[in-house]
């Protein structure tokens, strides 16, 4: 599959694969006639970069754990410590998402209290001038 393809499938850049192809994010890939030609297993490995990179994890975690991975089986605790801190990390940014989202809706909420207030106060003025 060409770049272009691969591009498309994922959705990211030709120019961020070719970036995580130069830093060793995603191993090299091998080329036909001058042209990258990704195979299903290089999808799936930039598939998954692409997840961690999009829940926020960073370069160099994500090269740590990928080379991790690739010494095999011996480093699975380390690969799972790493994995719990990225969860983590995620967690404690979803619940300081849920509380801008509460603090939000409680403006919302008196924004729309005070909006009712001036409407009743406005059709009881209009009542009375009739």
């Amino acid at each position: 599959m060409k770049i272009a393809e691969v591009s498309e499938l994922v959705g990211l850049s030709t120019d961020t694969l070719r970036y995580y192809e130069k830093i060793d994010l995603i191993s090299t890939v091998k080329k036909i006639n001058g042209q990258r030609d990704y195979s299903e297993a290089d999808v799936a490995r930039i598939t998954f970069v692409r997840n961690l990179r999009n829940a926020g994890m960073s370069i160099a975690s994500l090269k740590r754990y990928l080379q991790l991975v690739y010494q095999g089986d011996a480093t699975s605790q380390e690969r799972k410590e790493i994995l719990i801190e990225e969860r983590n990390r995620i967690l404690e940014a979803t619940i300081a998402l849920i509380d801008t989202v509460d603090l939000l809706n409680y403006k919302i909420d008196a924004y729309e209290e005070k909006i009712i207030v001036r409407e009743n106060e406005l059709r009881e003025s209009r009542e009375r001038n009739e």
